[in-house]
């Protein structure tokens, strides 16, 4: 068989073409499909979602600083509070009257009831109550027993007051029931007509005023712990013109305008007084009777 050479030339055969063709295409993609691997591989710090979808930038507001609740103090009472300084306060101002007026005014007079010449009645009165009145170891002393219940005044024409200030004050103790009553009386112009400043075996005081025959009570009974039951207590009135201050061992408890004679003030007398309910008996010591004027 005889062979002869081949003679090629390009285009001469189809195949090959279309073989060279496919190939370099092939090419192309994986070219292509290098670039965008390389382009588009997972970022590390950053997903696809983040990239392409990113979320809303968020302006965060510093959180601020706490302040510690403080404990809560209970509101105070204003109006009791000022209250209770503008009794401080008068109370002081009527302290400083009554020392003033004790140190400073003249004593009209002074009984420590170590003798009688003042003429205090004594002896025994059966009227309304038994009475027996004694001057003895300086102390004036009444034994009452009451069967039907009565005040009794120890009156006496030697201390009548015709001043429009005054300052009295007595020591009493009482030996009998809680409710027996002693104190003084003043301002008394007729017998039936008078003021009564009283204290009680129990621990009050109160202030009645007796007119025409008829009771009014000006100051209801109040407790004072400046009063001791069964022990000495020094009572004062001081009288002001129209205006009584009123004290208890020497500290101020009371004051009122005189509404009887406030517009007249400046007469009659002063005493001692006692009360006792009925079917009671009691043992009153009086010591240190003072009256001063300016």
């Amino acid at each position: 068989m005889d062979t002869q050479p081949v003679n090629w030339k390009p285009g001469s055969n189809p195949g090959a073409l279309r073989l060279a063709l496919l190939g370099a295409a092939l090419l192309g993609l994986c070219y292509f499909f290098i670039l965008a691997f390389n382009e588009f591989r997972p970022n590390r710090q950053k997903s696809l979602s983040d990239i392409y979808f990113p979320s809303p930038t968020v302006t965060r507001t510093p959180t601020p600083t706490r302040t510690p609740t403080p404990t809560l103090t209970p509101t105070p009472n204003l109006t009791a509070t000022y209250k209770a300084t503008n009794q401080q306060v008068i109370a002081s101002a009527f302290q400083a009257t009554a020392a003033s007026a004790a140190d400073q005014w003249r004593v009209v007079l002074s009984d420590p009831f170590d003798n009688n010449e003042n003429h205090w009645p004594t002896g025994t009165v059966d009227h309304l109550a038994r009475i027996t009145r004694t001057i003895k170891d300086g102390k004036y002393t009444w034994d009452v027993t009451s069967p039907q219940g009565s005040y009794i005044i120890g009156t006496d024409p030697s201390i009548e007051h015709s001043g429009r200030n005054f300052h009295v004050t007595v020591d009493c103790k009482v030996n009998g029931p809680a409710f027996a009553e002693y104190g003084i009386v003043f301002r008394k112009y007729r017998p039936d007509s008078y003021y009564f400043f009283r204290l009680d075996n129990s621990g009050n005081f109160s202030l009645l005023l007796h007119d025409y025959g008829q009771w009014a009570t000006l100051i209801d009974w109040t407790g004072s712990a400046l009063i001791k039951p069964g022990e000495s207590n020094r009572i004062t009135v001081i009288g002001e013109g129209s205006h009584f201050i009123f004290l208890i061992n020497d500290n101020y408890v009371a004051d009122m305008e005189d509404v009887v004679y406030g517009k007249n003030p400046g007469f009659g007398s002063m005493s001692m007084a006692i009360s006792l309910n009925v079917g009671e008996r009691a043992i009153y010591e009086f010591d240190n009777f003072e009256l001063r004027e300016p």
